[in-house]
């Protein structure tokens, strides 16, 4: 479904006029991989994690706005998408329009690549904790400073940070 001009993601029976297709997630239960990439996509529909072999997710290049996607996070809207999407191993939300990195991201404890290249983050939690993960990259954000996440990923093998406000590097 990438590259087109997708809006909405209907993941009920609900019928879209925009897209003539039904879709239920919680059905697609061998569903592994999943690319929407190059849409025109505001939100992260919560429902979407109800596949649960769901193992590749690339939403990047899209339109998903920071406060879309953090106010379902932390208003409780979106609350437990991540904690169901136990077998995700790759996710790219790169090229959109976030502004934080959710807290949700942490419950993705099979995550080997986490992609949030381009976007407009300012901070990294602090608390954001990903054991498995070794692809990070946080290029092309607005960091001014040094992640200090990074030492909650001990299996990091691939750091990309570039193109941000950094004006020092503080790893302790």
């Amino acid at each position: 479904m990438s590259s087109n001009r997708i809006e909405l993601i209907p993941v009920t029976s609900a019928y879209s006029q925009n897209l003539h297709i039904q879709l239920s997630f919680s059905s697609l239960v061998q569903l592994c991989r999943f690319e929407v990439q190059q849409n025109r996509l505001t939100e992260v529909p919560e429902a979407m994690f109800g596949a649960t072999s769901l193992t590749y997710l690339n939403m990047s290049r899209n339109l998903i706005v920071g406060a879309t996607f953090i106010i379902l996070t932390l208003k409780g809207e979106f609350p437990d998408a991540f904690d169901r999407a136990t077998s995700l191993t790759l996710l790219d939300m790169s090229d959109n329009k976030l502004t934080l990195v959710p807290l949700s991201t942490g419950s993705l404890k099979k995550l080997r690549n986490l992609n949030y290249k381009g976007n407009l983050i300012q901070l990294v939690p602090t608390s954001l904790y990903l054991d498995e993960v070794e692809d990070v990259d946080f290029s092309n954000n607005l960091l001014d400073t040094f992640p200090k996440t990074i030492s909650h990923f001990p299996q990091i093998r691939s750091l990309r940070v570039s193109c941000n406000r950094f004006s020092t590097v503080r790893l302790k």
